[in-house]
């Protein structure tokens, strides 16, 4: 595919109108100085997703999100330092409705939800979008780790340079129509590349660290967030043998070993989660082999089609596992996803990205795993 594959520029012409998503993080503060640089016409825009009061937040892990009045603050004083326009948008509805709700519904049905892939395809870049379009800007732009290419008359996203942090595997929803309106600004840089930035040009943002949870559980703790749905039930081994019980099948997701409580005994870790019969099902390390992906919500932009050299991502496997083949699951009617080897402890709710030759042209939601 990268036969015809034009790799779009990061950046673009002097005097284009662009929106950028600005938070109170480095990437998107070196994202708008690279713009103003370029002379762009650059106006920020800091999204508000939710109200920190209507949330159960950690009080004192709340400054370090996206949406608090801190990070508000320092949007606007970078925007003011280079001289951009600066607006806060309020998503906070469809904030809730899309990405919150939909957290909760996941985890109370046992699923591992992916809600930044949710929200960049269902709320944030729409809102930016719009309001771009209503300002009459070009392009909409952010501080995400992903490229664009050009190949045969679509746009696609593909991995940014730096491979770790790259974050094309949270863009796999967007299509040629919003892709096309975009411009990615460090996609051909890597994280240590945009922190010397920062700090060279003196933008506060140069230490504040990366923020490695999502912006409504600062601090990673989403028990405050799931407990009003939580059930205590049964923990079983795979014969179906009661060895304790659980507070909610929403603290727990497959793979994890921590908070069982189940005392000595060999290592367990939990395999399923059986949300009809409020149950966690452990196992051994060795179960939690799976080599079959069953996916809904699918999204196929491959134009070659049926042409080997796919590349399959899920969240434990970022760098990706090869794709022995793709067909159909009689069972369910959906596609499936044959991986050349197993994957440790594929979640169901999580997002299954497909690439090939580094750019993403597919994926969907994980809703079943097995052994062929």
């Amino acid at each position: 595919m990268r036969t015809g594959a034009e790799f779009l520029g990061a950046l673009p012409a002097a005097g284009t109108k662009v929106v950028i998503g600005l938070s109170g993080g480095v990437d998107s503060a070196v994202a708008a100085l690279l713009l103003v640089d370029a002379g762009c016409e650059v106006t920020a825009v800091t999204t508000r997703n939710f109200c920190l009061d209507d949330l159960p937040i950690n009080p004192e892990a709340a400054a370090g999100s996206c949406c608090s009045q801190e990070a508000i603050e320092a949007a606007a004083a970078l925007s003011a330092e280079l001289g951009m326009h600066h607006a806060v948008l309020d998503a906070s509805p469809g904030f809730h409705a899309e990405v919150i709700d939909d957290y909760r519904s996941e985890y109370a049905a046992g699923r591992t939800p992916s809600p930044c892939v949710r929200c960049n395809a269902r709320v944030r870049f729409p809102a930016l979008l719009d309001f771009a379009q209503k300002i009459g800007a070009d392009v909409v732009a952010t501080g995400h780790y992903a490229r664009r290419v050009s190949f045969a008359g679509e746009v696609f996203v593909a991995r940014g340079v730096d491979h770790d942090k790259d974050q094309s595997y949270f863009l796999y929803r967007l299509g040629t129509d919003r892709l096309a309106r975009m411009v990615l600004p460090l996609g051909e840089l890597t994280k240590d590349e945009v922190r010397a930035i920062a700090r060279e040009r003196g933008l506060p943002a140069a230490g504040v660290p990366d923020s490695q949870e999502l912006c409504f559980v600062p601090d990673g703790d989403r028990s405050r967030m799931l407990a009003a749905d939580a059930r205590e039930g049964q923990i079983t081994d795979l014969q179906g043998q009661v060895l304790g019980t659980h507070a909610g099948v929403a603290f727990f997701t497959p793979g994890q070993r921590r908070g069982l409580g189940l005392g000595g005994g060999p290592v367990r870790v939990v395999v399923e989660l059986d949300a009809g019969q409020n149950r966690v099902v452990v196992g051994g390390e060795e179960d939690l082999a799976r080599d079959r992906l069953i996916v809904d919500e699918w999204v196929d932009r491959d134009p070659m089609r049926g042409a080997a050299g796919l590349v399959c991502r899920t969240r434990s496997r970022m760098h990706g596992i090869s794709v022995a083949g793709l067909g159909q699951d009689p069972a369910r009617g959906l596609p499936c996803i044959d991986l050349a080897e197993c994957d440790r402890a594929p979640a169901p709710g999580q997002a299954v990205v497909l690439d090939r030759d580094s750019i993403v042209v597919g994926g969907g939601r994980l809703v079943a795993a097995s052994r062929r």
